[in-house]
């Protein structure tokens, strides 16, 4: 098969792929997440705090809850603002940055890394995930992960390739590695593989500039901390 032909091939099973994952759209079930860390952002647009009654009774999450995924919660309560109070409203904020991953992953790939080809051959993949073909359209916050790592590692990359000191691409990588622990805590690895990488790569001025950046992002997670409720509580 030409390389011409096997382009077309990828072009119609891509279609249809992508065919199938708007659909999925259409009446796709509520997962559980969509109504327990809804749930959260439900009461922060509402009182201004998260809280849990659906989780009443344990670890007193029916006065406070602090240690939930304060991003994907502050970006589910906006959305209930705008929108209002629907499972559809909380599910539009995992297709929306998964539709900004797209763009990214375009952007820094397409006749760059791959050629138009591969590129088609590498979408397929990322399409044909059960994973992510049912969490582009879940209220969770791995896509929002997914998204905020890919740019940490692109100006990561940026700034190795450079051969000079590049203190902006790697505080820009530090900034969204600190978003990816703002938006869920496992998301810490983006920072230790981050410096990991920067540790093998022997840049070590970078790899103080890249943790420093993540501390003001990192911070935010202890937004709704009160003298009454913090750590202790």
């Amino acid at each position: 098969m030409s390389y011409k032909k096997i382009s077309s091939v990828l072009k119609i099973c891509l279609l249809f792929i992508s065919g199938l994952l708007v659909y999925s759209f259409y009446h796709k079930c509520v997962n559980i997440d969509d109504c327990w860390l809804g749930e959260h952002a439900y009461w922060l647009s509402k009182l201004g705090f998260v809280k849990s009654e659906l989780m009443r009774g344990i670890t007193n999450q029916e006065g406070r809850f602090l240690c939930h995924h304060k991003f994907l919660t502050l970006n589910g309560a906006l959305f209930i603002n705008i929108l209002g109070f629907s499972v559809y409203s909380l599910k539009l904020v995992s297709l929306i940055y998964f539709s900004l991953f797209l763009i990214v992953f375009y952007k820094f790939t397409y006749k760059k890394i791959f050629t138009s080809t591969e590129f088609y051959f590498s979408i397929l993949l990322l399409l044909s995930n059960a994973l992510l073909f049912d969490f582009s359209f879940v209220f969770r916050p791995e896509i929002l992960i997914m998204f905020f790592g890919f740019l940490s590692y692109i100006f990561l990359n940026k700034s190795i390739e450079n051969d000079k000191s590049d203190y902006y691409n790697i505080a820009l990588s530090g900034i969204f590695a600190g978003f990816c622990v703002f938006t869920h805590l496992n998301g810490i690895i983006f920072i230790m593989s981050g410096s990991l990488v920067l540790i093998l790569n022997k840049k070590i001025k970078q790899l103080i500039v890249y943790n420093f950046a993540t501390i003001p992002v990192v911070i935010f997670y202890f937004y709704d901390f009160t003298q009454k409720y913090n750590l202790s509580y």
